[in-house]
């Protein structure tokens, strides 16, 4: 997403980043990584580290944020739920718990230092899950490692894989989303399909059975853009319509009400989408005029308006700013815009909520050590 410079405003406390072109946000579970790639490209991790999914060679907690150095210039970045991949020169890295095998490397060790994941090609993005990892290849493959109980990594099978294979697919993908045990992959016919869990219809396949094997979701018409929440799923289409499907108990579906829907349903929304993220139990979408909207969960404030009240329909974010992305973790929000990251709901600096309206996101230093 475009954003048009960069600017660092320093106190003796806080900085403030003005987002540069490409600036890149991801929402984990109670952790972020946010890429800015000029004039010098940095990218941060605040929030959780009881697995070492910063990256900073412990797993003490942290207040502030951190800075993650892999030698090359981060390129890409995904926050799971409790770990950390980061793309660079095509070589994906990866921190954080590693039990489930979804680091990648052989092992089920948690990795407090980022590691090379081994690929047998280069990679163009990556994609986190609840303990599991989708690495979508330059050949248009898509791999996955790590906890696959509901047949989310799209093998055939359900065991747990400690390095990465193949999924099978019908075509090549343009784009992945790791659910927490389901998976999404674009292709690029503009057709999605879905593998892994399926009991709340996240697949949109119109059942409710889970899948080993991707299977072709139900939509009229063709796909730009694809977003994985816990258990349900959001479309965007080359329409700039959105359409949402699977659980919708705290309303994320975004559709006036709070029944499960097992096809895609399109968000009654008054203007083109053109950015959508799905977390836990909240929906973002962002509009072509930079408008923000938010439909789910809002216990924490993750919706970006006054109070707590959940939402099944879209709502606008309290926010002045333009905004151009989206990432939505499990009860925080994040958004990108031309003037600052912003941020609604679970504070991952001061582990309190922000409960009316979005918020920059200020940077908090370290303090000096004498």
């Amino acid at each position: 997403m475009a954003c048009p410079m960069l600017l660092l405003i320093l106190s003796a406390a806080s900085a403030q980043v003005v987002c540069p072109l490409g600036t890149q946000v991801s929402a984990g579970g109670d952790h972020a990584l946010i890429s800015i790639p000029e004039p010098r490209p940095a990218t941060y991790a605040l929030g959780d580290n009881r697995y070492g999914q910063l990256g900073q060679g412990h797993d003490q907690a942290i207040s502030h944020r951190v800075k993650i150095e892999v030698g090359p210039r981060i390129e890409g970045i995904a926050a799971g739920s409790t770990h950390s991949l980061l793309l660079a020169d095509g070589t994906v890295w990866a921190a954080g718990d590693g039990s489930r095998g979804q680091l990648g490397n052989g092992g089920v060790e948690s990795q407090w230092s980022p590691l090379v994941m081994p690929l047998p090609e280069k990679a163009l993005a990556a994609s986190a899950g609840c303990w599991f990892s989708l690495l979508l290849m330059q050949s248009g493959e898509v791999y996955g490692t790590g906890h696959n109980s509901l047949g989310q990594l799209g093998v055939g099978d359900d065991w747990r894989l400690t390095k990465p294979q193949k999924m099978q697919l019908p075509g090549k993908a343009k784009g992945i989303a790791a659910g927490c045990s389901h998976s999404l992959v674009l292709l690029e016919s503009g057709e999605v399909y879905g593998t892994g869990e399926n009991w709340y219809g996240q697949l949109g396949l119109g059942h409710q059975e889970d899948q080993k094997f991707p299977q072709k979701m139900h939509l009229n018409g063709t796909a730009r853009a694809i977003a994985a929440g816990t258990s349900h799923s959001l479309i965007l289409m080359d329409s700039g319509e959105v359409l949402s499907v699977g659980s919708n108990i705290h309303g994320q579906l975004g559709l006036g009400h709070n029944e499960q829907i097992l096809t895609p349903k399109p968000m009654p929304l008054d203007a083109r989408a053109v950015a959508v993220a799905a977390g836990d139990l909240h929906s973002l979408v962002v509009t072509e005029d930079g408008r923000c909207f938010g439909a789910g969960g809002n216990s924490d404030g993750q919706l970006g308006v006054p109070g707590i009240q959940e939402h099944n329909m879209p709502v606008r974010m309290k926010i002045t700013e333009r905004v151009l992305d989206v990432a939505a973790g499990w009860s925080y929000s994040l958004m990108v815009s031309d003037n600052g990251i912003f941020t609604a709901g679970y504070s991952l600096l001061h582990n309190v909520a922000h409960m009316d309206g979005a918020h920059p996101l200020s940077f908090e230093e370290p303090p000096v050590l004498l």
